[in-house]
């Protein structure tokens, strides 16, 4: 399996990640992440189920990868918040976009698509649904140029965010 955080330059990723960059991640997949409490760890389990063999597409198609960071904020994140979370520069180019934008073209049926695109289609609006509706403040995050790493996040009922990150590349 490609090592993802040095692809993207995200060190400490693993399917769940804790803390800062740079800390020890968890040993195995599936181990509940540290600081995150029942709660999260049911949501983690539902979208690493909803996530489960989807691969985003952009010029080159990239898994989702699950989240947990155990930081209390109370409602959205900044910016900021962000950068400072992945230990990234503060001018490193983020912006933040709207849930329904990045899954507008993902989860969409479109006459003339196969069973697998119908059925891909209805997994990215599952998991869109899902973010909207179990979290709260959900927000997308894109750092970068070309190669952009993509964080879709909402804070959890009992504190700490849950969410997923993936890659797309736009040249």
């Amino acid at each position: 399996m490609e090592d993802l955080s040095a692809r993207s330059g995200c060190a400490g990723w693993l399917r769940f990640f804790t803390g800062r960059p740079g800390q020890t991640p968890q040993p195995e997949p599936g181990t509940p992440p540290k600081g995150a409490n029942a709660r999260a760890q049911a949501l983690l389990r539902e979208l690493n189920r909803l996530s489960e063999g989807l691969l985003f597409p952009s010029e080159s198609d990239f898994p989702l990868e699950s989240f947990f960071w155990d930081i209390h904020s109370s409602g959205k994140l900044s910016e900021k918040d962000v950068l400072n979370q992945l230990a990234k520069p503060l001018d490193t180019p983020i912006e933040e976009i709207d849930l329904e934008r990045l899954f507008r073209n993902v989860a969409q049926i479109r006459e003339g698509d196969d069973e697998e695109q119908v059925r891909q289609a209805q997994q990215f609006a599952q998991l869109r649904d899902f973010l909207s509706q179990s979290l709260l403040h959900p927000q997308v995050f894109r750092l970068g140029e070309i190669e952009i790493d993509v964080f879709a996040l909402g804070e959890t009922r009992d504190g700490g965010y849950v969410g997923f990150t993936t890659t797309l590349i736009e040249t």
